[in-house]
């Protein structure tokens, strides 16, 4: 029990600790994708902007610690390669054990199955319950 309660603590801890969440300078919130982004495990939020990524990169890179993703991001079926970053918010040593992390993406994909695609950059932030 006392295990899990200095688990509990520490993890409350890293939240705490966690550096609060700067929107993107002129970005929009995208309350539609809201929905899409968030599960039973997890909330999000989503912004976007019309900025190309490398310069959303440039705004984040040194507010937060990036954790470079060991596979390839995807290609569309179209063919159009995604271009993505990912930030770890909360100071865990891994995106599998971070609780509040964020992605960047371009081009931002609304849907599963890749058919809602849009030319913009997409600022998802995602807080997992423990």
């Amino acid at each position: 029990m006392r295990r899990k309660l200095a688990l509990i603590c520490a993890i409350g801890g890293l939240l705490l600790a966690a550096p609060a969440f700067q929107a993107y300078p002129g970005s929009q919130r995208d309350e539609s994708g809201l929905r899409e982004a968030s599960s039973g495990r997890s909330d999000a939020e989503v912004y976007t902007t019309a900025d190309p990524l490398d310069k959303v990169y440039a705004f984040y890179k040194p507010l937060y610690r990036e954790f470079t993703m060991k596979r390839a991001a995807p290609k569309l079926a179209s063919g159009q390669q995604v271009t993505w970053a990912f930030f770890i918010l909360d100071g865990a040593p891994g995106l599998a054990t971070s609780h509040y992390w964020m992605k960047i993406q371009r081009p931002y994909v609304r849907d599963a199955e890749g058919k809602d695609v849009r030319d913009v950059t997409s600022i998802q932030i995602v807080r997992t319950k423990p």
